[in-house]
């Protein structure tokens, strides 16, 4: 029991944070087959099939969401440097992501409640990139050792604009 205990201590932070990737990717998952549903509900003449599924995944972009949190679900049941590049690249995307908004969105004014709310998921995500560098994770759950770190975050944060390049291709592509 003792030894769970410290178990549980040592790895808090990851415990927590994988936890909270597997919920988000089911969650996404479930969003996505909601949105599914209704968008074959609601077209003219849609029966859900195979053949139509690839229609939506054409016309939509529903399921972008579930390639995206696909990655970091990936690095929580690897515990190998490439699983901490797919966790942290996942978070240097959220982050590139929240400070688009906060560059881009022309409904933020500084002294509203969203400013205040993209503020704290800013720093909420600065926390957790600091936290997968911290030696007790990266190195003893990870092994990566201290002179491969700036490689690693490079290549992680090159991943992470990449999906959020994709991303945005995608969206812009279907909204015109």
């Amino acid at each position: 029991m003792k030894l769970f205990s410290s178990f549980l201590k040592q790895n808090a932070f990851l415990i927590i944070l994988k936890t909270l990737i597997i919920i988000v990717f089911l969650c996404t998952i479930i969003m996505v087959a909601n949105r599914t549903i209704d968008y074959c509900e609601n077209a003219i003449g849609l029966k859900c099939g195979y053949k139509n599924y690839v229609e939506i995944l054409k016309t939509t972009f529903y399921y972008i969401p579930i390639f995206i949190v696909l990655i970091p679900f990936i690095g929580t049941f690897t515990n190998r440097p490439l699983g901490w590049i797919f966790i942290q690249s996942y978070f240097y995307y959220l982050l590139i992501n929240v400070l688009f908004i906060i560059k881009y969105d022309d409904e933020i004014d500084f002294h509203s409640l969203a400013f205040i709310f993209t503020t704290i998921l800013l720093i909420i995500h600065l926390f957790v990139i600091i936290g997968m560098n911290m030696k007790k994770i990266r190195y003893n759950v990870y092994g990566i050792s201290t002179k491969k770190i700036l490689n690693y975050n490079i290549l992680a944060f090159i991943l992470g604009s990449i999906i959020l390049l994709i991303h945005l291709l995608t969206k812009y592509k279907l909204y015109q």
